[in-house]
């Protein structure tokens, strides 16, 4: 009897056939970033949004003191040729730096980014639209606080379910925080 071998590979017949042969799903990794006080921003070559994110990689500042809400920043891509870094300081000089990845056509189903603003401690929410959570990577964007306390120094975030981004912090300050969320096919 003779044996049939399964043609339809790992990605099934609603898989990316096209890039099967393709040398890598990445169209382009860019590394850089800028050194700024309140914002600043860094020119990229051009990338296609719908298939492209940036990821917070470190931050370094002149700061000497120890009110963490002075170091915190974030970065955006703000459009297909500048990232921009943003930070509620306007005293110490800082140092962001990210990479922005760019996917190759058929990758990537979805693309959504934007700023949760946490007030007074209260969780916040945002909503999205809907997306497949086990085919979604979160990306955090790092945050903007005035505060100089810790707990209102860090967040979280997380994909609860299809449509809701909820952040929540300890503190009883504000702080805005970055995300993109990715959805793949």
């Amino acid at each position: 009897m003779r044996r049939q071998r399964n043609l339809l590979g790992p990605l099934g017949m609603g898989g990316m056939v096209s890039l099967w042969g393709a040398a890598t799903m990445i169209k382009s990794v860019q590394q850089g970033g800028t050194s700024f006080v309140t914002s600043g921003t860094a020119t990229i070559n051009s990338v296609n949004l719908a298939n492209s994110f940036v990821a917070y990689t470190g931050l370094r500042t002149t700061d000497t003191t120890t009110a963490l809400g002075r170091i915190q920043a974030r970065c955006e891509l703000t459009n297909a040729t500048t990232v921009t870094s943003i930070s509620e300081d306007n005293v110490a000089t800082k140092s962001l730096r990210c990479v922005v990845i760019e996917f190759a056509p058929g990758v990537v189903r979805s693309v959504q980014r934007g700023t949760i603003t946490i007030s007074a401690g209260v969780a916040a929410t945002a909503t999205i639209t809907a997306v497949d959570v086990n085919k979604a990577l979160l990306m955090w964007g790092n945050q903007t606080t005035s505060s100089a306390t810790n707990n209102t120094c860090f967040a979280t975030l997380v994909v609860t379910n299809g449509t809701t981004l909820p952040a929540n912090m300890d503190g009883v300050g504000s702080t805005n925080t970055g995300y993109t969320v990715v959805e793949f096919f």
